[in-house]
């Protein structure tokens, strides 16, 4: 099944119920979703209101909610149906470590038609009914976005001097114009073989957690507000929290584990199917 809506061939449009109302396809009807972003498994909660013509594919299995995963830089896009209006959806292992997209909405799962009452009579027309193959998405929602503490944290570059040896790499904070990050450059062979491999991206990590204490965002004695707020940039205060969450210590303990901290929020892969 098509998981974007195709170009429309026909003379007649097809209609596209959208979240934020820029298509004026529709009279009246409207869809939202709200969606509560997770690595393991996030919510999505559609809303359809003031569209029984779209409920009536819905009531006879015409159509289906259903959330679109999509990574642009791997080309990647999948979609996961609802049993109805609140969907979870999980990721899989390889995909927790990319810049990817929930798009959420309502998708014809197989050639269907629908009554074209409650379309603008720009798009209308003289249609009673409109033909609606399998696949396209008669309602979408806004496109939700995660950004992995790998690509917050972190820029990946290249040994262009030749500095290092082979198979090796260096960290370090980099030079402030915004949120802190750090800087991982690697030996040229290894960057050009390896770079996406998930063992030296986690190594990395670790060597950044590593510099954390000694990093800009360390918090001093003179870090916090007279009110008790916390100073920490945006990033910083994520990280804390993450941490929190997990029952570790941050950097500015005594106790801090950048290892088991950084693999806490950016796994190691298992594949079983290597034991043998």
């Amino acid at each position: 099944m098509s998981t974007t809506n195709a170009i429309e061939t026909s003379a007649e449009p097809l209609p596209v119920l959208v979240h934020d109302g820029s298509r004026l396809d529709w009279v009246a009807a409207r869809y939202s979703a709200t969606v509560a972003l997770q690595r393991q498994a996030s919510a999505v909660i559609h809303e359809l209101r003031d569209a029984p013509e779209i409920e009536t594919l819905l009531s006879n299995g015409d159509a289906i909610y259903a959330t679109e995963i999509r990574c642009p830089r791997t080309m990647l896009s999948r979609v996961e149906h609802a049993e109805g209006t609140s969907q979870v959806v999980k990721l899989h292992d390889a995909e927790r470590n990319d810049d990817l997209y929930l798009i959420p909405g309502i998708v014809a799962v197989r050639d269907t038609s629908i009554s074209a009452s409650g379309l603008h009579p720009l798009v209308r027309g003289e249609r009673a009914a409109v033909d609606i193959p399998a696949g396209w998405w008669l309602a979408r929602g806004g496109e939700y976005q995660f950004e992995p503490l790998l690509v917050s944290l972190l820029r990946f570059v290249k040994d262009g001097d030749d500095r290092l040896k082979p198979g090796t790499m260096s960290v370090e904070e980099a030079e402030l114009s915004g949120n802190p990050y750090f800087k991982v450059t690697l030996a040229a062979e290894l960057y050009d073989h390896r770079r996406e491999h998930r063992d030296i991206q986690i190594a990395a990590l670790i060597a950044a957690f590593g510099q954390l204490p000694r990093s800009t965002m360390a918090r001093g004695k003179d870090d916090e507000e007279d009110d008790g707020v916390n100073a920490d940039c945006p990033l910083a205060q994520a990280l804390r929290a993450r941490l929190e969450d997990a029952a570790l210590s941050d950097w500015d303990s005594e106790f801090f584990d950048p290892a088991r901290a950084a693999t806490s929020m950016e796994r190691f892969w298992i594949d079983t199917g290597d034991d043998e």
